[in-house]
């Protein structure tokens, strides 16, 4: 499992990754005390996975977010530290998000 992690300072950004094969990745996000909007972009051509709970994501299984290829899942981040787990088969992906009020 590679641990990746990045903290939103105002403005808005990301990461962008492959999955070592079938190992979940886990995204760890600071907001730096501001509310957020937050994406995961699937960049591949088969579907991820992806939990909200702090627990390891699972292939198709029941709790995980499937994220169909090429599509973009959005969610809220409190202030604070959000943790999520993301997993498919070698997959690219990206996670990036936005301070409330910077677009």
């Amino acid at each position: 499992m590679a641990a990746q992690s990045f903290t939103v300072a105002g403005v808005p950004t990301g990461i962008h990754k492959t999955l070592s094969g079938t190992t979940a990745d886990t995204v760890a996000i600071t907001t730096g005390g501001v509310n957020c909007r937050a994406q995961i972009i699937n960049s591949s051509t088969t579907a991820i996975y992806a939990r909200f709970d702090s627990t390891t994501a699972v292939a198709a299984a029941d709790g995980t977010i499937k994220i169909p290829p090429g599509a973009i899942y959005e969610w809220f981040i409190g202030s604070g530290v959000a943790s999520m787990s993301v997993v498919g088969n070698g997959d690219a992906y990206s996670v990036q998000a936005q301070p409330y009020g910077s677009w």
